[in-house]
Parts: structure tokens; sequence; C-alpha cells
């Protein structure tokens, strides 16, 4: 039997000189294990947001679903009580970071499982390192131009805005110039600052002559 003979109907004919009979008609069914259709996704969200996994199967009969979670990277999973629906969703938790979640469709024909997806729950917001480079004199007064950078990493998920992160420089005296580079990922928003004094004028000596006084 192949998965295309589900639902036909068959019966036998009797035949003899006086005529033919024929059997009920008796249908096939043919069960077929489940096949995946949509494999569910891996998310990043910060912690509060609605988590949301979906997937699909097909199969005969119908295959229900369990999802289930894993806290060992996939070591052993767990089923997940009232998630029988071809969506789960919550709201992500810290204490979520790095779960991992599939689903396993069965009917009776048997399971099948889909790709475990892993949940990222961002609660740090990016690094910023500025990197400042010139010659630096005393009472951190630079003696020469300045260049600024900066560094801007999330281990956890992508950068999704910078401000005033693009590398400047100072080439001419001030008392003070602050720059402040912001950036946002995920997790949140932070910000550093970076003030650049610079002073690479030499002194003017200016001689004062005092005459004398005549006696």
């Amino acid at each position: 039997a192949q998965a295309s003979d589900n639902g036909k109907q068959y019966r036998a004919m009797f035949t003899i000189a006086l005529g033919t009979a024929n059997t009920n008609a008796a249908t096939l069914t043919v069960n077929t294990v489940p096949q995946i259709t949509t494999q569910p996704s891996s998310q990043t969200l910060k912690a509060g947001q609605q988590a949301s996994f979906s997937a699909a199967a097909s199969g005969s009969p119908a295959p229900t679903v369990q999802w289930q979670v894993s806290t060992d990277n996939g070591a052993t999973w767990t089923n997940i009580p009232g998630a029988t629906a071809t969506t789960l969703s919550f709201t992500a938790q810290a204490g979520d970071n790095g779960k991992q979640y599939h689903a396993v469709f069965t009917n009776v024909a048997g399971p099948a499982t889909t790709n475990a997806v892993t949940l990222t729950v961002d609660t740090t917001p990016p690094v910023i390192a500025p990197n400042v480079v010139g010659t630096l004199g005393q009472n951190g007064w630079y003696v020469s131009n300045v260049s600024v950078t900066w560094n801007v990493s999330d281990a956890e998920s992508a950068v999704s805005s910078q401000t005033g992160c693009a590398a400047q420089s100072v080439t001419s005296d001030t008392t003070g110039v602050t720059f402040t580079c912001q950036a946002t990922s995920t997790g949140a928003t932070n910000s550093q600052q970076v003030k650049v004094k610079r002073d690479a004028t030499q002194p003017v000596l200016v001689p004062t002559v005092t005459p004398n006084p005549v006696t």
C-alpha cells in the first residue's frame, strides 16, 4: 500500500453462469508517519517580550503535537504542560536564556520531531570601549592630534543602532571636548563618554627688561 491508496475502496465480484454477486465495499486506510512541514526558528528577545515558536506536520491520521523543553543543551527533554498546539507562546524571562525547544508530532504510525531551536533572552546592553590615540602630556592634557574610535559589541544579540560612535579627531587646542557613543541592542541601551583636552601650543616666552635705576 502507498500513501496515495489511502481512502480507496475495494470489493470482490463473483461471477457464475447465472450472474454476478458483489461483496460489500471495504475502505483501505493507509497510516503514514508524520512529516515535518514547518520548522520552528530560534529567537532573541529581552525579558518580558513574547516568545513564539510555530511548527507543522502532515500525516495520516492527522498527528497530535507536544512541545518539549531542554535545559541541558538537548541532552534531555521534558514535556511542557498544556503545550499541545502548533504554536508555543509564553512571556520570556531571564531564566529562559539558553533553553531549547522542539515539537513532537505523533500518530499511530509513529513520531516525528522538529529541529531544536534556542531562545536567547538578552539582559545586557552593548559593551562600549573607547580607544583614544594621542600623545599624553601632564595632568590629562594631550600634546598632539587625538583620534577617538569606539569598539561596540554585544555577545547575546546584534547591536541595532549606534549614535555618535563614528571616529572623531581633535586637531586644535581645547580645554575639553566630550564625545558620547550610545548603542542599543535587544537587551538595553548603553552609552560611554570621553573628554579630550588638547594643548599642543608651545609656551611663548616674552622677556621683561627692567632698567637699572639712575643714581
